[in-house]
């Protein structure tokens, strides 16, 4: 957290750069799917479906028909990086039915992606250049990170960037909020948390005391009212 100095007292009473405006945020965390990128969770499952079928799909990879992972399925060991993109899509093969290719596989995964609109990113690096801090955080994986980097110049739109499978943690875990808050040492009054899950929100409050909200919309109406 950023500490003012305190001033020598006079009759006049302090400076004017002294004074706080409580109004103002300074720091920004933004989620990625879901608030940057879009997502094609459906065409997702319906490929899986079509390689592995509905119960290999859930039992195996941990993929539910709601596209939820579940807790300790390959899935999400693959998010928090405990299993490498070479191990995940041997071992979702495995299970696929027979002539299926690591490659298909991969096409499978990727599928998710939707894409990210230019106008997301030329938002961020707007507000970057007006002098927020802007930070990422995803619960993401070694293949979907490296696809965004092939497509998508993300990384010139915040100033640090932090993947579940780089910190072997994942959201809602509050391990993850508190780790990070002590990395960035930010003001929770004035860091503003965008994520679409309402579950991710929460937990970002109740750990580290962030303001939150669940789309750029809406955080440009608190920015701009």
């Amino acid at each position: 957290m950023k500490h003012l100095i305190e001033p020598p007292i006079c009759m006049y009473g302090p400076p004017p750069q002294y004074w706080r405006n409580e109004g103002k945020f300074e720091c920004l965390i933004f989620d990625l799917g879901g608030v940057l990128m879009k997502h094609n969770m459906q065409g997702c499952i319906d490929a899986f479906r079509e390689l592995m079928g509905e119960d290999g799909m859930q039992q195996y990879l941990g993929l539910s028909g709601n596209g939820e992972g579940t807790d300790g399925s390959l899935m999400i060991r693959f998010e928090q990086g405990l299993v490498s993109a070479d191990e995940f899509l041997s071992e979702v093969q495995k299970h696929c039915k027979a002539g299926t290719t690591e490659e298909q596989v991969k096409e499978a995964w990727l599928m998710m992606h939707a894409g990210i609109p230019a106008e997301s990113l030329t938002y961020v690096r707007d507000l970057r250049e007006q002098g927020y801090q802007t930070y990422l955080l995803s619960n993401n994986n070694e293949l979907h990170w490296q696809d965004v980097l092939d497509k998508y110049p993300i990384t010139k739109c915040f100033d640090r960037v932090f993947l579940s499978h780089e910190l072997h943690l994942s959201k809602p875990d509050p391990k993850m909020f508190s780790y990070i808050a002590d990395e960035l040492v930010t003001d929770p009054e004035r860091t503003i948390f965008i994520d679409d899950i309402e579950e991710n929100r929460v937990a970002a409050n109740k750990a580290v005391g962030w303001q939150t909200c669940a789309s750029l919309e809406e955080l440009r109406q608190i920015l701009e009212p």
